[in-house]
């Protein structure tokens, strides 16, 4: 049986997963300003809100697991 603290847990770590997309959302409402202002900064900026993504992914993932152990 899962207990509450196990619940809680897990949805702190769907939360951080979620926070973690943020950036990436934002880049994509935005997009438009952002290809007309390309930049090797912008290059940085991709690659940084990818590497953040991917790290949610991991979080969300991590969560999910708690629960199902």
């Amino acid at each position: 049986m899962i207990s509450e603290e196990e619940k809680y847990i897990a949805s702190i770590f769907k939360i951080f997963g979620v926070a973690c997309f943020t950036p990436f959302g934002q880049f994509i409402l935005n997009i438009r300003e952002e290809i007309i202002h390309l930049s090797f900064t912008t290059f940085i900026y991709i690659g940084f809100i990818l590497f953040v993504a991917f790290f949610g992914i991991i979080l969300i993932s991590k969560g999910s697991d708690h629960v199902i152990e």
